[in-house]
């Protein structure tokens, strides 16, 4: 196997860089659009193995590679896709569970747990 050291990367014409130290703790590791309606499904993703539907919005997003440890930063945003009315008094709430498992919950304050069309999660930190 080979290794590539370097301390900064710099694009062709030299006018943009960023250190490797941005790369690996400053960039996103796992990163999801999951439509969170009816039979849960993924539209896009980096880094993900599967979801799970846990109930009416609560879902679980299971990574393909952990992350370093549940101290590494999660977080979500979602819409209904409805009018805007409807995205008003939510509540989204992102947690690490364990290195590999993000658990995503939609709760709206005039119904409770709530399904999103769109769920937007991302894990930033270091990989194990």
């Amino acid at each position: 196997m080979s290794t590539l050291r370097i301390g900064t990367l710099e694009s062709l014409s030299g006018s943009n860089s960023v250190s490797q130290t941005t790369i690996f703790s400053g960039t996103a590791k796992a990163w999801s659009n999951l439509d969170g309606t009816g039979t849960i499904a993924e539209r896009d993703s980096f880094n993900i193995s599967s979801y799970t539907d846990n109930g009416t919005g609560n879902y679980d997003v299971n990574l393909s590679s952990a992350l370093a440890d549940t101290n590494q930063s999660v977080f979500m945003s979602s819409a209904s896709g409805a009018p805007v009315s409807t995205n008003r008094n939510v509540w989204q709430h992102a947690v690490l569970e364990t290195s590999s498992l993000i658990n995503l919950n939609n709760y709206n304050a005039s119904v409770g747990q709530f399904d999103m069309a769109y769920n937007y999660s991302s894990g930033l930190g270091v990989l194990a």
